[in-house]
């Protein structure tokens, strides 16, 4: 019930989201942890509000997470057509705690090696050099109320935290994830740095903020 523009930064991707169907998003919210579900949760407020890790091997993931508190389906397979005739398929894995103030990210497996896939997204122009140069994302802030749930999550995937002043940060893929621990009941994304030709950021201000 969605449709969705990427924005390539080297190996990553920001995804903007937007309902199309209205009565599909309204059914697929209803499937505990997924992104559908956050968006309702958060009132359809705009923002960055999720993050995806992509692994190779999602079955094992999954085995991680058994007998511990999270909960979860196992993973699902989804198809679709692209522009160009060829079908892609990829899997997805959604844990989480019911009763937590807040999200974990979710897992997608794409099915193949991350440079078959790159590879093959140049040659089809869907990933093509930035006008600005080479920009990355070398800081992620996000404002959560689910601290001890995110670091507990990360602990089970076995991926050092630091602790800092209220709240942690994890490195993933060159990537700093700071998260804050907020009373706001909102898990949006404060703040994003980038790298590359030049110094660019981009900011979501709450609501009081002037």
């Amino acid at each position: 019930g969605t449709y969705n523009a990427l924005i390539y930064f080297g190996d990553c991707y920001l995804e903007l989201i937007s309902i199309e169907h209205e009565q599909i998003y309204e059914q697929a919210a209803k499937v505990p942890f997924t992104l559908h579900e956050t968006y309702a949760k958060l009132g359809r407020r705009n923002g960055i509000c999720r993050s995806a890790l992509r692994v190779q091997g999602i079955e094992a993931v999954a085995e991680v997470f058994k007998g511990t508190e999270f909960e979860f389906d196992e993973p699902t397979h989804f198809t679709r057509q692209t522009k160009l005739g060829t079908t892609v398929g990829w899997q997805l894995f959604h844990v989480g705690k019911r009763e937590s103030e807040g999200d974990v990210p979710f897992f997608i497996d794409w099915e193949f090696a991350d440079e078959e896939r790159f590879s093959t997204l140049s040659e089809q122009q869907v990933i093509a050099p930035h006008l600005a140069g080479d920009l990355r994302v070398a800081e992620v802030h996000m404002a959560v109320q689910n601290c001890a749930d995110l670091k507990r999550f990360y602990k089970l995937i076995r991926l050092p935290i630091t602790e800092i002043d209220n709240g942690f940060e994890v490195l993933l893929n060159n990537t700093r994830w700071i998260y804050l621990q907020c009373t706001e009941q909102a898990s949006l994304c404060t703040l994003l740095k980038f790298t590359g030709a030049f110094a660019v950021s981009y900011t979501h201000l709450r609501a009081h903020e002037t």
